[in-house]
């Protein structure tokens, strides 16, 4: 394996990154995301997203791989837009309630 090492870095149109896989797979049946409240634990507890590395290691190695980041940071956006359309869900459905319960309590007071 041959490494290209520049010492003040580079300046570039594009970077492409060959990897396997990518973060779809959080749309498939059966994939179980954190809920809120876990990941509202996780990030008071470890100060980073789950699966995630914190500053502590990426100093400690001093580097991170660049394609392994890309995805994991493609699966955090994925699981981001699934708890917004949960969340707008249970917006509308909130809504209708109390569209409902407003409706009824002007019926009662008539």
């Amino acid at each position: 394996m041959f490494w290209l090492t520049v010492k003040n870095g580079i300046i570039t149109n594009k970077v492409k990154v060959t990897n396997t896989g990518w973060g779809d797979f959080v749309f498939k049946d059966g994939y179980e995301r954190l809920t809120l409240p876990d990941l509202e634990g996780c990030l008071a507890k470890y100060h980073h997203l789950p699966n995630t590395p914190g500053t502590d290691k990426v100093e400690t190695a001093g580097s991170f791989e660049l394609g392994e980041t890309s995805i994991n940071q493609q699966v955090k956006i994925e699981e981001i837009f699934l708890h917004l359309i949960d969340l707008e869900a249970e917006t509308k459905t909130l809504e209708a309630v109390l569209f409902l319960n407003e409706t009824l309590e002007r019926r009662r007071i008539k």
